[in-house]
């Protein structure tokens, strides 16, 4: 890929979005591209595995199904 706009459009076009990752050395980048990833939850310089339970968490498109853990009072 030749840069960060080719890769949110490769990234975007998917019909899956459960749970994304931006890797960077620039916040500002890593901030823009996380607010318009197609993705239930992204994670900034960090794997897409670790998921907080306290966290409301769910996919777009064909994931995940509706909203899963988070407190409810």
């Amino acid at each position: 890929m030749n840069d960060s706009e080719e890769a949110l459009e490769v990234v975007n076009d998917t019909c899956f979005g459960l749970s994304s990752a931006v890797i960077t050395n620039d916040l500002q980048k890593a901030m823009s591209l996380s607010l318009q990833l197609e993705a239930g939850m992204v994670h900034v310089d960090d794997s897409t595995g670790l998921g907080q339970p306290i966290v409301p968490f769910g996919g777009v498109k064909d994931s995940g199904f509706g909203r899963e853990g988070g407190t409810t009072r």
